[in-house]
């Protein structure tokens, strides 16, 4: 291709067998949305939970231990109801206040 070609071919300046069709040699995807059944889960695993609170595997088993942090187990699972994970925040939060 001649130096020059592509812009001309865009402002519709050539055309011909010579010049190359970008049009269809450049894919562009559309951005696909991420499927949600549901914005906000009722249960989170362990791992989920200790991500959201920031805090390690150990701390967390600790929370669950002491009681502070309540949890389900479903078969061999253990589970963390966000609501349990809301209350303990708020309980947080509370005793902070009282600082």
């Amino acid at each position: 291709m001649k130096k020059g070609t592509f812009s001309r071919k865009l402002l519709g300046l050539i055309s011909g067998d010579d010049v190359p069709d970008f049009e269809s040699s450049i894919a562009v995807s559309a951005p696909q949305a991420t499927p949600r059944v549901d914005d906000r889960q009722l249960l989170l695993t362990v791992e989920q939970a200790q991500r959201r609170l920031a805090i390690g595997r150990s701390h967390l088993y600790q929370l669950l231990g002491r009681g502070e942090l309540k949890s389900v187990r479903i078969g061999g699972s253990r589970r963390i109801p966000v609501a349990a994970l809301d209350r303990y925040i708020e309980r947080m939060l509370e005793d902070d206040e009282t600082i």
